[in-house]
């Protein structure tokens, strides 16, 4: 009954069903390991065969939907009225396609300003890991996130070593979450499942389907680490360049580039 209810109070709060999936079977993972390890013959893993969701792929479910230029303008007044730190997630999260767990517990030293190439990197480090599979990437910072990371290094680098301390000791990403949904919320910009934070990174992702070559897309996002998808093959180059090259295009193309000022490319 605890494992019903716990699947539907997933549901309830909006999730998407290949996220229910993933946190059920995450669950009956655990449990299965430790009835193995401690040698729980008897007992039963009560996660084990709960029914979950599933996409009828025809009308399917409700796919979370890219945020235009409108939502972005609608939501630029609101971002003044949240804590600085996740104020400057959500323009890290729109200009690298970044999710907020790989942004919030960022290091200084995972992030190279005077470089020709200014970036951060994605890697395991004392607020954050890596997921299985997973290598670690750089990410190139262009825009209004590069301008804002410039600010910050120039005032804050001294005081902490964790670039966005307050939600960086945190243990997950609900409570910066529930900050960027209630914004968006006020904003009038959010729907349930389908206009969330996350969506920034599915907007960006539209974006660069339009300019760049699909190894440059995986490259930025990560896709296809752990099955080398994004390697394309051998070598050590990962375009940082080319990178930010597109993400320029992309996020111009969008018209966000020169957040807050807004204008349609």
């Amino acid at each position: 009954e605890h494992a019903y209810a716990y699947r539907d109070s997933l549901t309830d709060k909006g999730n998407s069903i290949a996220t229910i999936k993933r946190r059920m079977n995450t669950i009956n993972a655990v449990l299965n390991h430790s009835k193995k390890r401690h040698g729980l013959r008897g007992w039963d893993n009560p996660f084990s065969g709960i029914e979950l969701p599933q996409d009828d792929g025809a009308a399917g479910e409700i796919k979370r939907a890219s945020l235009s230029l409108n939502d972005i303008r609608k939501i630029v007044p609101h971002l003044q009225n949240i804590n600085s730190d996740a104020a400057d997630i959500w323009i890290m999260m729109m200009f690298t396609g970044a999710g907020p767990n790989e942004i919030r517990g960022l290091h200084w030293g995972d992030v190279t300003l005077d470089d020709d190439v200014p970036h951060f990197e994605i890697r395991a480090n004392g607020s954050r890991r890596l997921k299985t599979g997973e290598r670690p990437r750089r990410v190139p910072v262009v825009g209004a996130a590069l301008r804002m990371m410039q600010v910050r290094a120039k005032h804050e680098r001294v005081s902490s070593n964790q670039i966005f301390p307050r939600y960086a000791v945190m243990p997950n990403s609900n409570s910066l979450s529930a900050v960027l949904i209630k914004m968006m919320k006020t904003a009038e910009v959010w729907e349930k499942t389908r206009k969330v934070p996350y969506s920034l990174r599915h907007t960006l992702k539209n974006h660069l389907r339009r300019v760049a070559p699909v190894n440059v897309q995986l490259l930025i996002f990560g896709h296809g680490h752990g099955e080398g998808g994004s390697a394309s093959g051998y070598g050590d180059d990962d375009l940082l360049d080319m990178q930010a090259g597109y993400l320029v295009e992309a996020t111009k193309r969008w018209g966000v580039y020169d957040f807050p000022s807004l204008d349609i490319q």
